[in-house]
């Protein structure tokens, strides 16, 4: 199987081939003379069974990692991995109130939430919930999840939240702070959009 990696962008169509003879004409006998197949495993996407010479096409609509095999020798394995490039929006986020107070509320733990309001852009919904809505603020380690979001009025705008307690440790006080939001969604294919908005 080769390549026995292949990274390409979500969206993109994969042409799979069995090698016939008549695929190398120089070398006659550099091709398959059997079938062979390329079995998605976990998720069951595909598993097309290709006679030499055979093609079978298909698009990866969503980021992951894609293993598969082929069942006439379960040994050698590949993997396609779709990957999602930011889609920067110039007024996708804003918080609410632009300023996070962090103080903690019993003088001891933050607690509470932060709210955000998304701008979706038309045709576009949000791809597996609140989990698929992240936050990095300038000392984050790992990207903050967001703990609910909602749909509300026109149906392209979300509301949504995540925990202060999270944040708390990753914000530096003062002001124009950049703190970025992104999120996964979809239109029958995926889109990750981002925007970083500044807060004090």
């Amino acid at each position: 199987m080769i390549p026995s990696t292949l990274t390409v962008p979500v969206g993109t169509t994969v042409t799979f081939h069995n090698p016939g003879s008549t695929t190398f004409p120089g070398n006659p006998t550099a091709g398959n003379a059997k079938p062979h197949c390329a079995t998605q495993f976990f998720e069951g996407l595909f598993n097309p069974k290709l006679n030499p010479g055979e093609s079978f096409r298909y698009t990866f609509n969503k980021a992951g990692e894609y293993f598969y095999n082929d069942f006439t020798d379960s040994r050698p394995m590949s993997k396609v991995v779709a990957t999602l490039a930011p889609t920067v929006l110039s007024s996708f986020v804003k918080f609410l109130p632009g300023a996070f107070d962090m103080r903690p509320t019993n003088g001891v733990f933050t607690a509470g939430l932060v709210g955000a309001v998304l701008n979706v852009p038309p045709g576009y919904v949000l791809d597996g919930g609140a989990s698929n809505i992240k936050l990095v603020a300038p000392l984050t380690s790992s990207p903050i999840t967001a703990v609910s979001a909602s749909v509300i009025g026109n149906g392209q705008t979300l509301l949504v939240y995540f925990n202060k307690r999270d944040i708390a440790n990753n914000v530096p006080a003062g002001s124009g702070v950049p703190v970025s939001v992104s999120g996964i969604f979809t239109n029958g294919v995926q889109a990750m959009f981002t925007q970083t908005a500044m807060v004090t």
